[in-house]
């Protein structure tokens, strides 16, 4: 966060006039900030310190739900294949085959999902082309989006021809392993293979505009504040369970102890008494003019609901900002429909269209295309990633019915109702015939839904 002057107020003294300033705070960004010009190196940073991506991961393994959008997200733009088909609608077997090759080092469900899992982290992703001797695409193998940065731009066209690899760019300073951690720089790919390019492959570098930024930044940037809230709101708890929690009962015992067996007594009626094996009652004994044992329950303070509240109003804010269906991470909201079944199928039918599709093309469907055309495959008709089909189809049709069942008897059947359960044919059937019956009630009809 930045400061900003907003007025200005002067008060006379002794010494002369002094100017007061009022400094209102303004937000700043939570954009990356990249150093085109750093010296001492070839690249661009991405940080301040060069790690933002890093940061990223780490944010995302301490935050349970941030991970499960990446995730979430990552499996959908993977998908459930890659299916190529000619321009009369057949499978390219030739192009298919082509494609397996190029994907062999890892296979093609492993290749998809390692780039799906960028584009979802860091709206960005890496592949490696390298070339056989004739200078024809050999295979595209994937790199980490975190394990790159770009090269500076240079004139006089002011673009980037080269990206720099390195496995952990937080070790390229580092005296031990220094030749595997120092950044290696590969050619842009350009859909030309002349001079090093034969030997070392090119990089191709594909992330999501942006104002015209070299790199990408994801599109749940906005929620990153919802997660680190979240993570502290985590370490906060844990620190109550281990330091906070106060004693719900304060035993109050009349006797001479020394410090030993005051700890030993603490101890014994701690096993004795408290945890999971606990006994429910207590029982003490004494003798007769003795003091009786005091007990005082101590009450628990708020601040456990308050936290839980916290954190799942985080959750929320942070998923819906990334774009993802709440009900897919986990989260059960109110969808205003009867059905949840329906609810779930509208959902995830607005995540395809607005956010899963439009990347499958972009970063990898037509990427493809124009690598099965600089190879020489003719006839393409279309190049797709194959939709991932989270819920069955018997699993969905029995939620939507009995979705549609509960609603039915709600809206069509109220005054009977132990009215069965019918089928859409006799369903129909007995609309109309109520239709026909009673027609000043057609208007009421219409307020019906009509989906079934």
């Amino acid at each position: 966060m930045d400061t900003s002057l907003r007025h200005k107020d002067t008060i006379s003294s002794k010494v002369g006039p002094i100017h007061v300033f009022a400094m209102m705070p303004r937000e700043g960004t939570i954009s990356p900030f990249v150093e085109e010009n750093a010296t001492g190196v070839e690249w661009m940073k991405l940080g301040k310190d060069n790690l933002w991506t890093d940061r990223m991961q780490s944010l995302a393994d301490n935050c349970a739900w941030l991970g499960t959008v990446i995730e979430t997200a990552g499996l959908y733009l993977a998908g459930a294949g890659i299916s190529i088909t000619t321009k009369a609608g057949e499978p390219h077997e030739v192009a298919m085959k082509m494609y397996r090759e190029w994907t062999s080092a890892v296979g093609d469900e492993q290749w998809r999902y390692r780039t799906g899992r960028d584009i979802a982290k860091l709206n960005a992703r890496v592949w490696h082309y390298r070339y056989d001797t004739n200078g024809t695409i050999a295979a595209i193998d994937h790199l980490s989006a975190s394990s790159v940065r770009l090269g500076k731009y240079i004139k006089p066209k002011w673009d980037i021809q080269y990206i720099y690899h390195s496995p952990d760019w937080s070790k390229i300073n580092s005296a031990q392993n220094k030749e595997r951690f120092t950044p290696t720089p590969y050619p842009v790919f350009d859909q030309k293979t002349k001079g090093a390019a034969k030997k070392t492959g090119q990089l191709e570098y594909l992330c999501g505009y942006k104002d015209d930024k070299a790199y990408g930044e994801p599109w749940w940037l906005g929620c990153i504040r919802d997660a680190e809230t979240w993570v502290k709101l985590a370490d906060f708890t844990r620190n109550q369970v281990e330091t906070g929690f106060s004693a719900m009962v304060i035993l109050d015992v009349v006797g001479n102890l020394t410090a030993k067996e005051q700890v030993a007594l603490q101890k014994n009626i701690e096993k004795t008494y408290s945890g999971s094996r606990g006994n429910a009652i207590m029982v003490v004994t004494r003798k007769q003019g003795e003091d009786k044992l005091t007990v005082t329950p101590v009450p628990r303070t708020g601040n456990a609901e308050e936290v839980i509240k916290l954190r799942d109003a985080a959750k929320l804010e942070g998923v819906q900002a990334a774009l993802i269906p709440p009900i897919l991470c986990g989260i059960d909201v109110k969808t205003g429909m009867d059905g949840k079944g329906l609810a779930i199928e509208q959902e995830v039918e607005r995540f395809m269209n607005t956010v899963i599709r439009p990347k499958q093309r972009y970063f990898i469907a037509d990427p493809l295309r124009k690598a099965l055309e600089l190879s020489g495959i003719k006839d393409i008709g279309k190049v797709e990633v194959l939709e991932l089909k989270a819920f069955g189809s018997v699993l969905d049709s029995a939620t939507q019915s009995a979705a549609y069942m509960a609603s039915h008897r709600q809206y069509c059947w109220r005054r009977w109702p132990c009215a069965p359960a019918l089928t859409q044919r006799h369903r129909h059937l007995a609309l109309a015939r109520w239709c026909s019956r009673w027609p000043s009630r057609l208007c009421w009809i219409t307020r019906m839904t009509w989906s079934w």
